[in-house]
């Protein structure tokens, strides 16, 4: 690794400080107890997912089979109107 200004053996000895520095704070790190973004995380988890009821992953997934569906009818509709509106206007023409 280069690093401007420094010689081959400063950069060397820069980096393995910095290596050594950071085993150190992700050991302690891992040693620590659960800080208070924890039950955050846990909260998310029960939000997305559910925890016992339904998550926003599944209501998501039963909204978009209801948006689907409502597509469907919103077709059906627009077909049942137009084709009424032919019929309207066969009736008058003939």
């Amino acid at each position: 690794m280069e690093i401007p200004g420094f010689t081959a053996e400063q950069a060397w000895a820069l980096d393995a400080v910095a290596e050594r520095a950071a085993r150190k704070v992700l050991a302690e790190r891992a040693q620590m107890p659960c800080t208070a973004a924890c039950p955050r995380v846990e909260e998310v988890r029960d939000s997305v997912y559910g925890n016992g009821s339904d998550g926003l992953k599944t209501s998501v997934t039963k909204l978009q089979k209801d948006v689907a569906s409502l597509v469907w009818w919103y077709r059906i509709l627009v077909a049942a109107v137009v084709s009424s509106w032919a019929a309207l206007l066969y009736g008058f023409v003939r």
